[in-house]
């Protein structure tokens, strides 16, 4: 069986220059190849690198997303505190008398009152009276 002469191999990078040889230029360089070993590593490796570039860019989204978050979270509570602050207060009437006492003079003279709550104006009345 005669044996078909080895076709002459591509020219490799100079020994030196691997460590900072460009990515591009090696691809090429395994893509033009003789060998279909090579060729198939130079091949795979451009599909793992555009995976890995769709995963790089999913994750710079991801984080710019993260931080958009952020600032409308903060704006979000900006907000919310600035309507705190312009809510109607509502005030509660002054009565002009210690609720607690004329409750305890109502019970110990005869009126009925509940526990809380407004005061019936007879029985301020009376209390009023009799000061």
């Amino acid at each position: 069986m005669l044996q078909q002469p080895a076709a002459p191999h591509t020219q490799p990078p100079s020994a030196g220059a691997t460590t900072s040889l460009p990515v591009g230029k090696l691809l090429a360089w395994a893509e033009a190849h003789d060998t279909k070993f090579v060729s198939r590593k130079g091949e795979q490796a451009k599909l793992l690198l555009r995976e890995l570039r769709g995963l790089y860019a999913k994750d710079e989204e991801r984080a710019e997303a993260d931080a958009e978050e952020q600032r409308l979270l903060k704006q979000l509570e900006d907000v919310r505190a600035r309507k705190e602050q312009l809510r109607p207060r509502r005030k509660t009437p002054s009565t002009g008398y210690d609720q607690a006492i004329v409750r305890a003079w109502a019970r110990e003279n005869g009126y009925t009152v509940a526990d809380r709550g407004s005061i019936p104006t007879p029985t301020v009345d009376a209390w009023r009276a009799s000061q």
